[in-house]
């Protein structure tokens, strides 16, 4: 009777040890989903450090996918949307504009006058009008036609 009693003390101790071991892992998974099921938004600071690298594509993605996970937009975060969309538009209007595709040139005309006046900080004017400026050089270049027909 005496090894049956020491017995059933290891099974016990064993059972205690694999209990706690069995916890820890729980606890372990459960910070993993929680990491998991966080969601990801990008900031204010993000947001200017593409707008100050002139990424406005880059920029609309940021939106959108904070828009996905529910990030609603600030005062601030109006004028990004505002920039990026006028940076799409912009780019959109020109490329129309080149092929001579009036009717949708001018719907993204209309979209760039709307985007412009949600504009009101002078940083993101003189962006605007930079946009506006790289996509008309681009739409005036002519070396793609040349090289096309070579």
């Amino acid at each position: 009777m005496n090894s049956n009693g020491k017995d059933k003390k290891w099974f016990i101790v064993i059972e205690i040890f694999l209990g706690v071991i069995l916890l820890f892992n729980l606890l372990v998974l459960v910070n993993m989903i929680h990491n998991d099921t966080t969601p990801f938004f990008y900031d204010d600071y993000d947001m200017e450090w593409v707008v100050a690298e002139n990424n406005y594509p880059k920029l609309l993605n940021m939106l959108e996918e904070n828009e996905i996970v529910g990030v609603e937009l600030s005062a601030d975060r109006e004028e990004y949307q505002a920039i990026a969309d006028f940076d799409e538009s912009a780019m959109m209007y020109y490329g129309y504009k080149k092929v001579g595709d009036t009717e949708n040139a001018k719907k993204y005309q209309l979209q760039m006058e709307a985007a412009r006046e949600k504009l009101t900080t002078d940083k993101f004017i003189k962006a605007a009008e930079e946009i506006q400026e790289k996509y008309k050089e681009i739409s005036e270049d002519e070396t793609w036609i040349k090289e096309k027909k070579k």
